[in-house]
């Protein structure tokens, strides 16, 4: 397990970080140099001159690439030579898949390092948190990388998720929450007339972040749970200074706040990850309360328009629909969510017995509560991480009169620019496997033989002695 200080120390002897030393603005000018790392696949990036936060840095591109989220869970150099879907078959998917069995309930201790510094009185966000001004015509700075909990009023169940927030002044976040389960605990507070307590996190552990952005269907219990079923050992927490929660003792930043019922203000519009604006809408938001943080704080920041955001969407989403399908269809092989895709395009891969079999899966994706707007099912010669292979497989194997679903008016992402009134949309899917009744022998691909090929792979570097 690695903390948060240790992982960019990892990126940094890996290779995989750089320290910015000249001054940088938090107003755009991050973004521009992340955005134009990110586009060179570059490493990740550590700003140690930020302009009007003496002592602060800010970190960002973390997590850009499949390497980088299995240094975060402790994968050894040589584990990431593989080609990035192996790197998480390998690395990270197994994580996972022994989780749910031993999740673990986090320990409160009595201090951490993110109690160093506690600011109680006259809270002010933009003077205490070097916040980011992403995209041109955002609403205003926002916070990209916060972890939010808070309960469910009457059961005390808790509720984590990553959720974007706008600062409104020195003591007020809007937040957009979208996530299920967390705008299911604030529609409860709001029906008791009661105020949600929260805490907004900044700068957690990789372990941390993966479970955060899981699906909340994968452990069937707090994440915190599983977050220590990812690390092996249970997390530590610490009490918040002026809310009934608890916080990773480690944290780097804490804010800490109340959700008034049934009021709502001014957010956006701010840069998503469909790569386009969110529009201005009334949105519920946190009176801030007090802020803590650690000596010389690292603030994490994500570009929600950038690979990074999608990366830790589709991770433990492919996981948890790999894992979903496989319970009804044993013979599913694999699943990738393309990063490029804002976790709305789904490829599965299959062995196929019937003519029916790839449609009955692509009705269940599209049906399901994942909000995946089309699925490609192909045959398990596929290699779903590969569009090349899946393009091939589109061109050979589809008849669009037979092979094409559309299902209109289902539930789709509030994000998608392209969404109908209600949040309605059209999902297809595309059925790009070898039509059973069809000799196999005209979809052979064309190659040399096996044993040449083999040959040829062992002996390359004689090539060119």
């Amino acid at each position: 397990m690695l903390e948060f200080r240790e992982f960019i120390k990892h990126l940094e002897d890996f290779g995989e970080l750089k320290r910015i030393k000249k001054e940088v603005d938090v107003k755009y000018e991050i973004t521009a140099v992340m955005k134009k790392a990110e586009r060179e696949n570059g490493p990740a990036l550590l700003f140690e001159n930020v302009k009007g936060y003496k002592g602060m840095t800010v970190v960002g591109n973390l997590y850009t690439t499949e390497g980088r989220v299995a240094i975060g869970v402790g994968a050894k150099r040589e584990e990431l030579d593989a080609a990035p879907k192996a790197v998480i078959q390998e690395v990270v998917r197994p994580l996972f898949e022994v989780a749910k069995g031993k999740l673990k309930e986090p320990t409160v201790v009595k201090t951490g390092f993110v109690k160093d510094v506690v600011v109680t009185k006259n809270p002010d966000v933009l003077k205490t948190v070097p916040v980011i001004a992403h995209c041109e015509k955002d609403g205003g700075s926002y916070i990209s990388a916060g972890m939010v909990i808070g309960r469910f009023p009457e059961t005390g169940e808790r509720v984590i998720q990553l959720i974007e927030m706008q600062v409104k002044g020195p003591n007020q976040l809007a937040i957009s929450p979208v996530t299920p389960m967390f705008s299911e605990a604030y529609k409860v507070a709001e029906n008791l007339n009661q105020k949600l307590e929260v805490a907004v996190v900044i700068g957690i552990d990789p372990d941390l972040m993966l479970a955060a952005c899981c699906p909340a269907e994968f452990a069937g219990a707090d994440k915190y749970m599983l977050a220590g079923a990812l690390r092996g050992e249970p997390l530590k927490l610490v009490k918040c200074e002026t809310v009934d929660l608890e916080v990773p003792a480690n944290a780097e930043f804490v804010i800490e706040g109340e959700m008034p019922p049934h009021e709502r203000t001014d957010m956006g519009p701010y840069g998503d990850y469909f790569k386009t604006y969110y529009w201005k809408e009334k949105k519920p938001y946190i009176n801030v309360k007090a802020i803590t943080h650690r000596e010389n704080p690292v603030y994490q920041d994500i570009l929600a328009d950038g690979r990074e955001c999608a990366l830790l969407l589709c991770i433990p989403a492919e996981i948890d629909v790999l894992k979903s399908l496989k319970e009804t269809f044993p013979y599913v092989k694999e699943v990738y969510i393309p990063r490029t895709s804002a976790s709305h395009h789904v490829i599965i891969s299959m062995k196929k017995y019937t003519n029916m079999d790839a449609k009955a899966v692509i009705y269940r994706v599209l049906s399901s509560s994942f909000i995946a707007k089309h699925c490609i099912v192909v045959d398990e010669d596929i290699d779903v991480s590969n569009w090349d292979d899946v393009d091939w497989a589109i061109v050979s194997r589809v008849q669009a009169d037979k092979d094409i679903i559309v299902i209109p008016e289902l539930y789709g992402s509030p994000l998608d620019p392209s969404i109908k009134s209600g949040f309605t949309t059209a999902k297809m899917g595309v059925d790009a496997t070898i039509d059973l009744t069809v000799p196999k022998e005209r979809y052979e691909r064309s190659d040399v033989p096996k044993d040449v090929k083999e040959k040829v792979e062992k002996e390359w570097s004689k090539y060119f002695e």
